[in-house]
Parts: C-alpha cells; structure tokens; sequence
C-alpha cells in the first residue's frame, strides 16, 4: 500500500485537475461498512479520492470498467517494479495478471466516452 502512494493519481489527465498528495484507495468491492482488500488499491490525488474517484457523467458499468482497469494496471505496475502484490484470501472479482502495456491500454478505453448509439442520428 505504501507504493501505491508513490505513484501518480490515476486520474491525472482524465478528470480534473488533481490536488493534494496521492493516497491509496481501496477500490475492489466490499461488503457494506468494509474496506477492500489491500491489493486492489489504486493511487489517487486528495482530490479524486474524495469526489467520488470519477465523473458523475460516467455510466455504471463505465465506471466499474475503469476500476477493474485500474486495479489490474496498478497491480501489473506493481508487479514490474518488484512490489509483492498480496493476494486476496477471498477474491470478489478475479484481476488478471497483465502486462503494464496491456493493462495501461485497458484503462485508457474504460477512461474513453462511450460511442453513441448509432439510432441516436435517426431523429423521428
């Protein structure tokens, strides 16, 4: 956890502007009244961390897509620099050992506005 906050906010460039130091969140899911386990923490800014870690205008699934994404990019990051990633005892959701190349481009389409829907030009 502590080398997560070495890293830059994840959100840098994405939404916002960031602000603060960078802390780690706990993004994996949860139980109510719980913290996700360790190794789905991601780095972000005070800022990003306490709004919410995303625009209000990003959709459900959009929003769980780029959480899977950036708990599997930080983890393959983590991976690279030597940094032991515990394993969770009682995983939630599975996140794939990735190349940081890989991972890095999954965020940035989970990051990426979603097309609009092709019916969307047919005006009645």
């Amino acid at each position: 956890m502590l080398w997560v906050k070495t890293r830059p906010c994840l959100m840098l460039g994405v939404w916002g502007t960031c602000e603060g130091a960078v802390e780690a969140d706990h993004a994996g899911q949860r139980g109510v009244g719980r913290k996700a386990h360790d190794s789905t923490c991601i780095p972000l800014c005070r800022y990003h961390h306490g709004a919410s870690r995303f625009p209000r205008s990003w959709p459900q699934a959009q929003r769980r897509a780029w959480l899977h994404a950036a708990i599997v990019y930080t983890q393959a990051c983590a991976r690279v620099a030597g940094v032991d990633v515990p394993a969770d005892p009682q995983p939630w959701t599975e996140h794939p050992a990735l190349a940081v190349d890989v991972a890095l481009q999954a965020l940035g389409t989970a990051a990426a506005p979603a097309a609009p829907h092709p019916e969307a030009h047919h005006a009645a």
